[in-house]
C-alpha cells in the first residue's frame, strides 16, 4: 500500500478522534457538578465558538481568492462549517439553560408536585436533544474538514 494513503487515512482518523474528545469534553462539563455560573463551559465554549467562526472565515475567504472551479467545493466545506457554528452556538445556550433549570427547580405558580415532574421530565428530553445537538454540530465540522481536506488534495 502506498504511503500516501495510509498517511491520510491516518490523519483523517486522528482528526475525527479530536472532533469526538472535543465533543465529549463540553458534554462532560455541563454534565459535571458545574462552578459557579456553568463559568468552565461557557469558556470551553466561547473557545469552540471563536475556533469555528475563525475556520468559518477563513474558508470562505480563501474561497473568494480562487478561481470558478474550485470555489464550489470550498463554499460547500465553508456553509458546513457555518452550519457547525451556529448549531454549538444554540446548543450550548440551550444545554447551559436547561441544565441549569434541572438543577434549580423552580415554583412560582404553586403547581402540584406531579405537574412539576412532567416539567422536569420534559426539561430532562430537552437537553438531551440539546446534547445530541453539539453532536450533530461535530459532526457537520468533520463533514466540512473532509470537504476542505478533499479540495486540497485535487489541486
Amino acid at each position: 500500500m502506498d504511503i500516501k494513503k495510509i498517511f491520510k487515512y491516518y490523519f483523517l482518523i486522528i482528526m475525527y478522534l479530536f472532533i469526538v474528545v472535543a465533543v465529549l469534553k463540553i458534554i462532560i462539563l455541563i454534565l459535571s457538578p458545574p462552578t459557579p455560573d456553568f463559568k468552565d463551559s461557557i469558556d470551553f465554549g466561547e473557545r469552540g465558538a471563536l475556533f469555528l467562526a475563525v475556520i468559518t472565515g477563513l474558508v470562505f475567504t480563501y474561497a473568494d481568492a480562487l478561481d470558478s472551479s474550485k470555489k464550489n467545493d470550498i463554499i460547500k466545506s465553508g456553509e458546513s462549517f457555518f452550519k457547525s457554528f451556529l448549531i454549538f452556538v444554540i446548543a450550548m445556550i440551550f444545554s447551559i439553560g436547561l441544565r441549569s433549570s434541572l438543577m434549580n427547580p423552580m415554583n412560582p405558580l404553586g403547581l402540584p408536585d406531579i405537574v412539576r415532574s412532567f416539567g422536569g421530565i420534559s426539561t430532562l428530553v430537552l437537553l438531551i436533544i440539546s446534547l445530541a445537538t453539539i453532536i450533530v454540530s461535530g459532526l457537520f465540522f468533520a463533514i466540512g474538514m473532509t470537504g476542505l481536506l478533499a479540495s486540497f488534495r485535487r489541486e
